[in-house]
């Protein structure tokens, strides 16, 4: 039997900061975004050939992330403040946007599952410095048949800074699985690197 790719769940974000020491990048505890929709992502980077002597000289993929879309039934607070800047007014609860807001870069966690294979079954994903655009804003009309609206955002993942890793997964069969969303997940490193 074949496997199958589906479904979308356990979305976190971490909020990315710089150690000011080294200035490699810090993540914050991953923060679920719940009532998470779709997560799609395709490649960016350019394919160079160089021809000689009639054939195929030289040819190499540069990697430069990914550009998406992520699709959430809804945004929490937390995501509006932590990563669009947006300001929660401590008095009336009222969130704030203002043109000056600074936007940070995030870490974006989550799961998509398999069907088809008694053993493998999830596979958990990290992107490891994503930025977003602000999301539309709308609504329509209740009809006979309510149509739910969701919140869509254009995402980059970028090349993290400090050493190039765009991204990271495991499956449920790895020993990773179990705490991917307690922390961003690191590579450790041996002696001498």
């Amino acid at each position: 039997m074949n496997k199958i790719k589906y479904g979308c769940k356990n979305a976190y974000y971490s909020v990315i900061s710089k150690d000011d020491t080294t200035g490699a990048e810090k993540y914050a505890t991953p923060i679920k975004l719940p009532g998470a929709k779709s997560i799609s992502l395709s490649p960016t980077g350019d394919d160079t050939e160089e021809y000689a002597d009639d054939n195929i000289w030289y040819s190499a993929t540069s990697n430069t992330g990914y550009d998406g879309t992520v699709e959430l039934m809804g945004l929490p607070d937390s995501f509006l403040t932590d990563v669009l800047g947006q300001t929660k007014d401590a008095t009336s609860g009222a969130l704030i946007e203002k043109s000056s807001d600074k936007h940070s870069e995030f870490a974006l966690l989550f799961e998509t599952s398999f069907e088809g294979d008694e053993k493998l079954t999830s596979k958990r994903a990290l992107m490891y410095r994503c930025t977003i655009a602000r999301p539309d804003e709308g609504g329509s009309t209740k009809e006979k048949a309510i149509s739910a609206a969701t919140d869509s955002l254009k995402i980059k993942c970028l090349p993290r800074e400090s050493d190039c890793a765009v991204k990271a997964s495991v499956v449920n069969t790895d020993t990773a699985f179990s705490t991917w969303f307690d922390k961003v997940f690191e590579v450790a490193k041996t002696t001498g690197e």
